[in-house]
């Protein structure tokens, strides 16, 4: 594979968008996409997109998997951050009740967990969520009371990225 491909399907993997859609036929859209992606060529607009598609359905088997293993084993210290993924994810579709249903859950589990962190990552979506819907106002009020919890450690990329999306919620 042409170090391009590789770079396009990190790329890829890293985006999320329409793919998710078409989860249906997964099997035959990954192994043709694998195909285009092993091409070493200059990439038309056509093989991009079908390289992000590749790394969504990528990425959403990655975090079914990941939902799967925490179901099989209780071993919930990573549920909070893949429930707000998969709200991310569900956002970038278009599902924004799902999103919305995924980021509120993502914010309740780990709030029950006392997740300070974990919360903190799920407010800042669901801020977000609701800032690129055209409401930033009805996610401002979650990430102010976490962000609030915190006494220290300002100067953290975590906390600097929740404070900037706080400010962009005005």
């Amino acid at each position: 594979m042409s170090r391009l491909s590789s770079l396009f399907i990190v790329c890829a993997t890293l985006s999320a968008g329409t793919g998710l859609a078409r989860a249906g036929t997964c099997a035959d859209q990954i192994t043709q996409l694998r195909q285009v992606a092993q091409l070493d060529h200059q990439p038309t607009p056509e093989t991009v997109r079908q390289v992000q598609t590749y790394g969504q359905l990528m990425f959403a088997a990655a975090l079914a998997e990941a939902e799967a293993m925490v179901a099989a084993t209780q071993a919930r210290q990573d549920e909070a951050e893949i429930v707000r993924v998969r709200g991310v994810l569900t956002a970038s579709i278009g599902d924004y009740d799902a999103a919305e249903e995924s980021l509120q859950a993502a914010l309740s589990t780990a709030r029950r967990q006392d997740a300070r962190l974990l919360e903190l990552r799920a407010a800042v979506s669901f801020a977000r969520f609701w800032r690129n819907r055209g409401n930033a106002p009805a996610g401002r009020a979650p990430l102010a009371a976490v962000l609030d919890w915190f006494s220290e450690g300002h100067d953290t990329v975590a906390l600097r990225e929740a404070q900037a999306t706080l400010d962009s919620t005005v």
